[in-house]
């Protein structure tokens, strides 16, 4: 891969990272105040303040398994869905990178 295509590869994971934090943030703020219970299970997770990985795991937990869809709420579930498939797309990319980083770092 030329370093263009890797450079624009990057920047592009970069942007999904930011959408994904984006929407995690509206999503907590949603549970917050609309779930509290719910939020609170997951350990209060905010997006800029003290989130331990317990709550890292939590989270994601909730999204992985669907755990949001028992909350009945269309705005919830769209938010956890779209994060969700963002979350791994942005796992895909990030792994395909470090593969074809290290393959071609291998070669010189």
């Amino acid at each position: 891969m030329n370093t263009s295509a890797f450079t624009t590869v990057f920047v592009a994971l970069g942007v999904i990272s930011l959408v994904y934090l984006a929407l995690v943030h509206v999503l907590f703020q949603r549970l917050a105040s609309k779930h509290m219970r719910t939020w609170e299970s997951l350990g209060s997770p905010t997006l800029f303040g003290p989130f331990g990985i317990g709550s890292t795991l939590k989270v994601m937990r909730f999204l992985l398994r669907g755990e949001y869809a028992s909350l009945d709420d269309i705005v919830v579930t769209r938010l956890a869905r779209v994060s969700t498939a963002i979350l791994i797309i942005g796992v895909v990319v990030s792994l395909t990178l470090q593969v074809i980083f290290y393959s071609h770092g291998s070669r010189a």
